[in-house]
């Protein structure tokens, strides 16, 4: 009954209309958030910018620059605008993508063939490389003064690091633009395992219930196609204490990523480039016109931490991220202002995986 209801709400938000393409009107929160309740798949972010007016964005955290080739292809037609990337550690899949990220962290041969130069990918766009880690000073002063309309947090997937990235990168967020980020799910039975009772799960802030789960590996994924996706609760945790302590007047939204290839061809959108290993959902929040509630005063305490530990590895992972690289922070330091940092203002949640 309940998926009857939610086909026949996309029904009826699909029928809405839209500005056209190339239209020079900026898109309202609120028609934004409806266009992608409609489209509820994140390769739909891209028509923010061909439709619906945004000029400005960041990825953060590119990986094999697959997501940025779409948001660039899709945008073609458009006139000067800016996509800016942030990876610290290029492959050379990227590399080979945007020749501008150097010599690539992983040693892999570079193929002229990829680049988006010799393909005519992004020849409209002002491209910009950052390669520093997100939360390191030489990426904040890359991007100081910066008001993007739209910015996508995919890098780090632990509870510290995305927790930082909201405070610093919230006032980057142009107003009426959206600050958003991947891997938004988690497995039910997290919230129910002794060890995580504590994390009270959804928190009480305006669209963080239900939390959508996280599903099966993909047909890319190798021998874990078809397995269970693991757990994504960390960033669930980090988002969700943010809007609360941060912006709780605003609304969280999601996407749901049950996405077709049949679907994408009818839009003319490439399947190959929106696939990753996982279908898990994006979450994201619009700042209003009028720009929202601020929070300098935390958006300092959180840059003055990382700007201090910017580069010192941790003696160890934090416990309960569940990325397999290591944290570039000094936890010990970490935790003597753990209980009252402006940061990090609620304890940090104990996962088991």
């Amino acid at each position: 009954m309940m998926k009857k209801a939610m086909r026949d709400v996309m029904l009826m938000l699909a029928s809405c209309s839209f500005p056209t393409v190339g239209a020079s009107t900026r898109w309202s929160t609120d028609e934004v958030v409806k266009f992608i309740a409609a489209h509820p798949q994140r390769a739909y972010f891209s028509r923010l910018f061909r439709d619906g007016g945004f000029r400005t964005g960041i990825e953060v955290g590119v990986a094999g620059g697959r997501f940025s080739e779409h948001m660039l292809i899709d945008n073609a037609a458009l006139p000067a605008w800016s996509w800016s990337m942030m990876e610290p550690f290029p492959s050379g899949t990227l590399t080979s993508r945007y020749p501008a990220f150097g010599r690539p962290s992983d040693n892999k041969t570079v193929s002229s063939k990829m680049a988006w130069s010799t393909r005519g990918i992004g020849s409209n766009a002002r491209l910009t490389a950052i390669r520093e880690l997100s939360t390191a000073k030489a990426a904040l002063d890359a991007t100081a003064g910066a008001q993007y309309d739209f910015i996508y947090l995919d890098g780090a997937h632990d509870y510290v690091n995305v927790k930082a990235e909201m405070y610093l990168y919230w006032p980057k967020v142009a107003p009426g633009g959206m600050l958003a980020g991947h891997d938004y799910c988690d497995q039910k039975e997290d919230r129910t395992k002794e060890a995580n009772r504590s994390l009270k799960l959804p928190l009480r802030c305006l669209g963080c219930s239900p939390i959508p789960t996280c599903g099966t590996y993909t047909e890319i994924a190798g021998t874990q196609s078809g397995r269970r996706a693991r757990t994504q609760v960390a960033v669930v945790q980090a988002v969700q204490e943010w809007l609360l302590d941060a912006e709780p007047q605003l609304t969280l939204h999601h996407t749901l990523e049950d996405f077709t290839r049949e679907g994408f061809a009818t839009d003319g959108i490439d399947y190959k480039l929106l696939l990753t290993k996982t279908r898990n959902p994006s979450w994201f929040v619009m700042k209003p016109l009028e720009g929202g509630k601020v929070t300098p005063a935390a958006a300092g305490s959180c840059r003055a931490i990382v700007g201090e530990h910017q580069r010192r590895p941790a003696e160890a992972n934090v416990k309960g991220a569940f990325e397999r690289r290591r944290l570039f922070f000094d936890t010990s330091s970490m935790r003597e202002r753990w209980a009252g940092g402006a940061c990090f203002p609620r304890r940090r949640p104990t996962l088991t995986t």
